[in-house]
Order: structure tokens, then sequence, then C-alpha cells
């Protein structure tokens, strides 16, 4: 719940979460599951890539069948892509009809840039959950990559159901107007109270509007809250229109990626 936003005190809440599995391992030293959270505090939270990498190998290590797809997410993260698809791979053997594992397929070929793999499997994905948001979100963010804005602006509307058909159509008419910078300022423009957009994810909407300098003023800015998300700077599609920025580069290797 911290990591989404959920809760204000986000540091209290994080530092509970890692007693609690410290706790759980001082009971049963061997449930793969906590080492995978303890990466995943590591990964997310703390930045810090050696002991996140350390506890999904141990993960592994004591449970052969469980870790394969968040220590995926977390390789590609890193530039290790080669890594990563080949640990993907064995989550999809192991556990090829959940919708969890196929989220995370999708998601890792979209860090990989490898849009026409993540927008193959997003579409099988959908004929074994067809309402599943996440996948839609994945897919909506793989066309968008490739500039297939109406297939695109189609996935996101399904994946933003929830916000009721008014908000969709003025959706649909902001990208009719000015195309997807539309209907990502739209987003923007009508988040409130009930749709808030959380401080973390802001960056990522303004570089998909191209505003360059909100995005990289708000990427520092998260740097100082650490706000999630930023592990995935040196991979994450939407930034490679900064990609070449001093001061992307410089955040970048702030965080040792």
């Amino acid at each position: 719940m911290a990591d989404w936003g959920c809760l204000p005190q986000q540091e209290e809440a994080f530092a509970q979460s890692r007693a609690n599995a410290e706790k759980a391992l001082e009971l049963e030293p061997t449930i793969a599951s906590v080492h995978i959270t303890l990466g995943e505090l590591a990964f997310y939270h703390q930045w810090d890539w050696l002991a996140a990498e350390k506890e999904y190998k141990l993960a592994i290590e004591l449970d052969p069948t469980d870790g394969h797809g968040a220590y995926a997410i977390f390789l590609v993260a890193m530039g290790r892509t080669d890594e990563g698809l080949a640990e993907i791979k064995k989550e999809r053997e192991i556990d090829p009809t959940s919708e969890l594992t196929n989220v995370m397929d999708t998601y890792v070929f979209y860090l990989a840039h490898r849009y026409d793999q993540a927008i193959d499997k997003a579409q099988k994905a959908l004929e074994l959950y067809p309402d599943s948001g996440s996948i839609y979100y994945w897919l909506e963010q793989s066309y968008e990559q490739k500039g297939m804005n109406e297939q695109a602006l189609e996935a996101y509307l399904k994946s933003d159901a929830g916000f009721g058909p008014e908000w969709l159509a003025a959706a649909r008419s902001a990208f009719k107007k000015d195309g997807m910078e539309g209907f990502w300022r739209h987003k923007l423009e009508t988040s409130n109270d009930n749709y808030p957009i959380a401080l973390c994810i802001q960056p990522l909407l303004y570089a998909h509007t191209g505003d360059k300098e909100r995005t990289l003023s708000l990427l520092h800015s998260n740097y100082q809250r650490h706000c999630d998300g930023l592990q995935f700077l040196k991979v994450e599609p939407a930034y490679d229109g900064i990609r070449n920025d001093p001061r992307f580069k410089q955040l970048v290797a702030q965080l040792h990626l």
C-alpha cells in the first residue's frame, strides 16, 4: 500500500513491511516469498540493487517455482535484457495461465522495447482475461510506442473504463483534437479528488505530453522524495525522448543504474 501511494505515512509503512518480513524469517528462514518481498523493498524503495538481486536469487534457490517474474523485471530494469527475458520465460513455463504471469510477461517485453512481442502477448492474455485493466494498460503503452495511436486509444479507454462514460467521451474528443498528447493532457487536467494522480507517476504522464521541462523537473523532485518508478529510468520507453538530455543522464548516474 505504501508503494502504491495509498498511505500518507509511506516511510513508516515501508518500515513496518520490512519488520514484518524480518519477523517472518525469524520464524521460518526458508520461505521464498518473504525473500521476494525483501527483494521488492530493496528494488522499489531502497534502490539497493545488490541487495535486491541477492534476495531474488535466494528466493529462487529456496523455491525454483517462485520469483522468476519479479527477478525478470529487475534484470530488465538494470539493462540486463537477455537475462531478464530468460527469467520471464521460466515464469511462463511454470505458471503460463495466471493473470499475474501474463501481466509481467507483457511488461517485461515492453520495458525491453520489444513492442511487437509485448502486443502479441497482451492480445493472447486478453483471451484469458478479457477485462484485465493491467493487461490493457501495457498493451496501450506498447501500441503508443509503435505509433499505433488509434489502437492505443482504444486500449487506454478500456483500461480507464472506471472513470465513467462522460470522462471517456471527453478523452476521446481530446484525442480527436490533439492526438495522444491531447489525451494525456486531458488525463492530467481532469485529475481531482476522485481520480488523483500520484506524484510519483506524474513525470510519466508529462513525458507522454511531450513537455520535456516539466518531466525533468518532476523527475528531479521525485528523486528527492524517493519516489517509486525511478528504478526504471534506464529503460522506461516513455522517457526515450529525453534520454540524451544531460539532466536525465545525471539522474540515472545518481541512481547508479
